[in-house]
């Protein structure tokens, strides 16, 4: 998003504003609750402060909003994964103009491998940690579909395998889990996107791979219902953008999962128990 240099002072002192009242306050106060939730709405306007202060903002969000009370770490998730869209957007971005020019570009693609490094340091941390809440490990694997792309310019054919592997294990064992709590459930659709986000940019996939991800998406489906309707957008967004990331697969691979979605629902619609008419 191009921005004119007075609007730019305006953004920069706008979300200097912002830093200044949520270090601030005590976390009681509803207009920090207010200025995070502007930050998250028009990220796209902060976009390169946002990466200038990645640590800063990195830090505030993840310690002092992150694991504050229910309703403090929701708006946190909100603005975690909008800034991370953000910074992701400026990798690719910065990588764009240093194509175009010839000077600093291996000074240039060095700082943004230290800055995409940092985030899937802590990425990976979260998920390794046996003591990471499941809103964090959401955190982390939204964090990691928003970064794939960057990750395709930056990293190894071998760290993306990796990235893969570990996502993947995670997502299959929150599928896996016989007695899904609601947190785990809203949490799901998320997993699910960013899985397929980062298939649709690794060059070779596995059998078992695919399988994978083909019986966690019937899992969101057939379990989407236990669920409150608020989730219910979220979730159908989620499947039409995974749809269509597998898509992009090719291989045949979109039409095997509708189809197996399509005879499972059978299977469930004939195995429910009749309502009675009162």
């Amino acid at each position: 998003m191009c921005i004119d240099s007075q609007h730019a002072a305006k953004a920069k002192e706008c979300i200097v504003s912002i830093g200044e009242l949520v270090l601030a306050g005590d976390g009681q106060s509803s207009a920090e609750t207010d200025a995070l939730i502007l930050l998250e709405r028009h990220s796209a306007l902060f976009s390169p402060f946002l990466y200038v202060d990645y640590v800063q903002w990195q830090n505030i969000l993840t310690t002092k909003w992150l694991r504050s009370s229910v309703e403090d770490h929701k708006v946190a998730i909100f603005a975690l994964h909008s800034s991370h869209r953000e910074i992701a957007r400026q990798l690719l971005a910065r990588e764009d103009l240093d194509e175009s020019t010839s000077t600093g570009s291996t000074e240039a693609r060095e700082a943004r491998v230290t800055v995409l490094n940092y985030f899937m340091k802590y990425f990976k941390n979260v998920l390794m940690a046996t003591g990471s809440k499941p809103y964090e490990i959401r955190v982390a694997i939204r964090g990691f579909g928003s970064m794939v792309e960057a990750c395709s310019c930056l990293m190894s054919e071998e760290y993306m395998n990796e990235l893969l592997l570990l996502v993947m294990q995670r997502t299959e064992f929150v599928y896996l889990v016989e007695e899904k709590s609601n947190e785990l459930l809203e949490h799901l659709p998320d997993f699910v996107q960013a899985l397929s986000d980062i298939m649709s940019h690794v060059r070779e996939l596995t059998g078992v791979q695919i399988m994978a991800l083909q019986n966690i998406i019937i899992g969101l489906v057939k379990d989407f219902h236990y669920l409150s309707s608020s989730y219910h957008e979220l979730i159908v967004s989620s499947l039409m953008k995974t749809f269509d990331n597998l898509g992009k697969l090719g291989g045949g691979v979109l039409d095997s999962l509708l189809e197996k979605i399509v005879l499972r629902g059978i299977i469930w619609s004939c195995s429910h128990m009749p309502h009675k008419r009162s």
